[in-house]
């Protein structure tokens, strides 16, 4: 008799698991909204009603695509069998559309997926766009965002995902607007902000990261702005990283946007970078705009880089400047330290520009070294 006690409750139990296991009821974990007569933030409201209604469901993926160019950089999977979302989307429902109740779809993006990712150029025209809402108290809270092309791998597990259908881009720009205005996780922010990078507004996408500059935003969100800006590489970008190194007194922020001008290779900037180190009092500024011309102009940078290092009374500037002219892979600059080599009257510096020399595999080095020492001992 104490056996049976022990064995009904074992067996109720099992009878239940499989009522959920072996019969479940099925419901769609693939759920379409791409009526074009309503604007994407309408569709929005509506899937993550749908969502809030659900009795199983505490996370969800709402995703979109934008039209992008072809060849642009980005993280993609490989060697996988998996298949992509666009194949997942195109799917018959009867083979993407059910799975047992109270287990929701995942989708395994290229984010949880470090030990298969390398970063090529996707030839996929149209870019999904994917927000992770977490449904809170009756409430949908945006966790992240990400980018993924419409051809890369996707697995599907325990997320539901509702999908929007092709987005012009500007809804899709009011809209990563309206939700970084809304959430203030910065992690989240700076998400936000490369997506709208993907966009071809320019000029709208500019003015959003310039605004942020002005504003009263913590330095992470503006150091994202500057880098963005940087790949921008548009007049209307260079205009706007100028501006700031010259009128900006954060000394970081400044030699961020130093760097992110030095992408451009242009002769306004080349100009503007000019003006910084001239008239620059800090030395790491003026050393990092140093750098950049050397960068971005090779041996456009040569005359500036020996003036320096003949004239400049900041040891230090004399000596970065070798170090910049080192990694100039041109035969002028080649010309001009073994020169250094043999007749500046600093031996400190005479020693540095040997140094490049030999290091960039330069014969001339070993020719020019008989005046660092003396073999008549």
């Amino acid at each position: 008799m104490s056996m049976l006690r022990w064995i009904q409750p074992i067996v109720f139990i099992t009878v239940l698991f499989c009522s959920h296991t072996l019969w479940p009821q099925y419901a769609s974990f693939i759920n379409k909204f791409e009526n074009p007569a309503l604007g994407i933030k309408k569709r929005l409201v509506v899937s993550l009603k749908q969502a809030m209604r659900s009795e199983y469901q505490n996370r969800v993926w709402i995703a979109y695509c934008i039209d992008v160019q072809k060849n642009r950089m980005t993280p993609m999977m490989y060697q996988t069998s998996l298949p992509t979302l666009r194949e997942l989307l195109s799917s018959p429902n009867d083979a993407v559309s059910s799975r047992p109740k109270g287990k929701a779809a995942k989708l395994l993006t290229p984010e949880w997926s470090h030990n298969r990712l390398k970063l090529e150029r996707s030839s996929d025209d149209k870019m999904a766009i994917l927000l992770d809402f977490s449904i809170e108290s009756g409430r949908p809270i945006l966790l992240r965002a990400q980018s993924i092309p419409m051809n890369s791998p996707f697995r599907l597990g325990y997320q539901e995902l509702y999908w929007l259908g092709n987005v012009s881009h500007d809804e899709s720009i009011s809209l990563l607007s309206d939700c970084f205005k809304e959430y203030t996780y910065i992690q989240l922010r700076k998400s936000l902000l490369s997506l709208l990078d993907l966009h071809d507004d320019t000029q709208r996408i500019v003015g959003i990261y310039q605004r942020i500059l002005g504003d009263d935003y913590s330095d992470d969100l503006k150091e994202a702005c500057i880098f963005m800006l940087g790949q921008n590489r548009t007049a209307q970008s260079e205009l706007v990283l100028s501006k700031y190194i010259i009128e900006n007194k954060n000394s970081e922020l400044r030699r961020k946007a130093i760097m992110a001008l030095s992408h451009a290779k242009t002769k306004p900037a080349f100009d503007v970078l000019s003006h910084v180190f001239k008239h620059e009092k800090d030395v790491q500024i003026r050393k990092d705009a140093m750098l950049s011309l050397g960068m971005m102009a090779n041996e456009k940078s040569l005359p500036l880089l020996t003036t320096i290092l003949l004239n400049d009374k900041n040891s230090e500037m004399r000596e970065f400047s070798v170090f910049v002219m080192g990694q100039i892979a041109h035969p002028k600059a080649e010309t001009i330290l073994t020169q250094i080599g043999r007749t500046h009257p600093d031996m400190a510096i005479r020693q540095k520009a040997l140094n490049w020399l030999q290091r960039n595999n330069n014969q001339r080095a070993h020719q020019t070294s008989y005046p660092l020492f003396d073999d008549s001992d």
